[in-house]
């Protein structure tokens, strides 16, 4: 095994891929609603474009693809949000005589955002828990190129 934490990252199988150096189980990170294999594609994209060699850069390739999928989240139930905040006020917008479906989604969208401001603040919440899933990101990928450029200081 820990020969498979100093070599560059190369699953022979689908099996064999999370077995020896994940830290994050797709099972444990997927809403039942949610797609464990498409978990699965986001963290085999960023183990191939960063080629983590050790376990650390395998943690910090596996923090950039939780951090992808819980922003993939977050946008989901902004739309959910935007959608349940929606759903009562849809009966209240027909169109007016000469408003475009756009301009009439616009309106839509103003009620929905007043009506979160009076009420629960959702989405800034949703705005702060996305800023800091950025700032996951961007450190994690900082840290990792830093140890990569250490590691091979000719790339």
């Amino acid at each position: 095994m820990a020969s498979l934490l100093n070599e560059p990252y190369e699953a022979e199988s689908p099996e064999l891929e999370h077995a020896a150096i994940t830290i994050f189980r797709p099972k444990d990170l997927t809403l039942p609603a949610e797609s464990e294999q498409d978990l699965l594609s986001i963290q085999r994209a960023f183990r191939a474009e960063h080629r983590p060699v050790g376990p650390t850069e395998n943690y910090l390739v596996e923090q950039l693809a939780c951090s992808c999928w819980r922003r993939r989240r977050l946008a989901r139930t902004e739309v959910g949000l935007l959608q349940h905040q929606t759903n009562e006020e849809v009966h209240q917008f027909l169109p007016k005589a000469g408003e475009d479906a756009d301009a009439k989604f616009s309106r839509l969208l103003g009620t929905a955002f007043d009506r979160d401001c009076s009420d629960g603040n959702c989405r800034p919440k949703l705005s702060r828990c996305d800023m800091a899933e950025d700032h996951s990101f961007l450190r994690c990928l900082q840290q990792l190129r830093r140890l990569q450029a250490i590691r091979n200081p000719r790339a």
